[in-house]
């Protein structure tokens, strides 16, 4: 058995301990879930942040899935480890609920289907300090419960490749480099874990420092290789960027004083918010967002109607944003600071590409990776080429010239007859198509793009 471990703000509690347990206002019953995989990378505990800390200094913590639940009692200073340990045990007795029952509920609410579970390990009491100083100390007693199998099925639920259950993945295998030892961030003197910049939580960082817990924990995963951890899609790839928004931003930064940082901030926040709504609107959740730009996958089939309706869709979204940024941000910026106005680039191409854990379980965010990808930013990077030259070659057709301050949109030649059957949609959108152009970045030409202007209330055809 561990010697107890006594800090001015952790203690584990032992079924053996003779030293007074201290003030404890409130015992809670976490009911941890266990779940290893076994992937091409490897074998892997998935985790999930903890919650977000009420305290704004703290960092917060990586645990495995979890439920906590009230045993609504405390204890006095003077009582003893080890006779709170076994009052412990016996309230968890009569818990009300089945707490297996409870467990594959709360693992069903991931999407795990048929989850067999088995309790493993003794039960964890810790004692830990409070947020605040005001309030006494909490206990916290942890069962584990091991998820052995689910329902083949779901397995994709286990790799969640967008990262919509919020998983990250410990690589079990290769602990040495995938953890940091630091000082625990909450005021004691212990060694604590780290994991992608945050802690383990206590229970888990016990768990992963006792050999003979952690030898178990790497048995019989479940195994997931068959798997894809990134889908494989086909649709459009959209790459857009604000033009002038960091000069913009440059121009406010330098002119404004120290007691305008609300006011900067709040203009930050107006044309970022606009992209979000922007990407809400256009109807995606693949998105990788940078500043003032992103790229946003839309899945769709090959089929030339939906193609062209999902075409219409992303512009009109797009549109929509360009709307605001015309009506609110460029009038706001005219009048206090007498910076004109902002434009836009957006290049989209049409292809084959994957969505999710580029690198399988080891990546721990969704990713692009594609020519269809390679494709759009850079034709968004011509377009930007473009716009600071001031002119874009067209075919057969004088050079059009491009101002900062205006909006530019590129369709790859795959999308060119759509661009031109919607064409009808796209002028009642204030959108003009000036022709074809050769786009050129990075010693990659991209021939025959369909090159538009948004113009509103320019005449048809102008």
């Amino acid at each position: 058995m561990p010697e107890p471990l006594l800090t001015r703000e952790y203690q584990r509690i032992t079924p053996d301990g003779i030293e007074p347990v201290g003030d404890v206002s409130k015992t809670y019953l976490v009911v941890a879930l266990e779940i290893v995989v076994r992937h091409h990378a490897g074998v892997g505990l998935l985790l999930r942040f903890h919650s977000y800390p009420r305290d704004p200094e703290r960092v917060g913590y990586w645990a495995s899935p979890s439920l906590q639940m009230d045993l609504d009692f405390g204890v006095e200073p003077e009582v003893a480890q080890a006779a709170f340990y076994n009052q412990v045990e016996r309230r968890i007795a009569r818990v009300p609920q089945d707490i297996e029952t409870e467990a594959k509920h709360f693992a069903e609410s991931f999407g795990l289907r048929d989850p067999e579970l088995r309790r493993v390990g003794d039960m964890l009491l810790e004692r830990k300090a409070p947020i605040s100083g005001l309030e006494r100390h909490s206990a916290y007693a942890t069962i584990r419960f091991r998820v052995d199998d689910i329902d083949p099925r779901s397995h994709q639920n286990l790799l969640d490749p967008e990262g919509r259950h919020g998983f990250v993945v410990l690589p079990l295998d290769d602990l040495d480099r995938n953890l940091q030892d630091r000082k625990d961030p909450d005021g004691s003197d212990e060694d604590r874990f780290y994991f992608l910049g945050k802690p383990l939580i206590s229970g888990l960082d016990h768990l992963i420092r006792t050999p003979r817990e952690l030898v178990q924990l790497r048995e019989e995963p479940i195994d997931v290789r068959d798997v894809p951890a990134r889908a494989p899609q086909h649709g459009l790839i959209a790459c857009a960027d604000i033009a002038g928004y960091g000069a913009a931003l440059s121009l406010r930064l330098s002119s404004l004083n120290q007691k305008h940082v609300d006011e900067r901030r709040g203009y930050r926040r107006r044309i970022l918010g606009m992209l979000e709504t922007a990407l809400a609107q256009t109807g995606t959740t693949q998105i990788q967002s940078a500043g003032d730009g992103f790229v946003a996958g839309y899945p769709c089939s090959a089929d030339a109607d939906h193609r062209e309706r999902s075409l219409l869709r992303v512009i009109e979204g797009w549109t929509s944003t360009l709307q605001r940024i015309e009506e609110h941000l460029n009038p706001f910026l005219k009048q206090n600071r007498g910076y004109t106005r902002l434009g836009s680039r957006m290049a989209i191409s049409a292809g084959d590409y994957s969505w999710g854990r580029i690198n399988g379980l080891t990546s721990f965010y969704p990713a692009f990776d594609g020519d269809a990808i390679i494709q759009a930013a850079r034709m968004e990077q011509s377009l930007r080429n473009g716009m600071y030259s001031a002119s874009l070659p067209l075919v057969r057709r004088p050079p059009l010239v491009m101002q900062t301050g205006r909006h530019y949109l590129a369709l790859g030649s795959e999308l060119a007859s759509a661009g031109r059957a919607i064409e009808r949609d796209l002028l009642d959108l204030d959108w003009t198509i000036h022709g074809s152009a050769h786009l050129w970045a990075k010693q990659k030409v991209f021939r025959n793009a369909l090159i538009l202007e948004w113009n509103p209330g320019a005449p048809d055809g102008d």
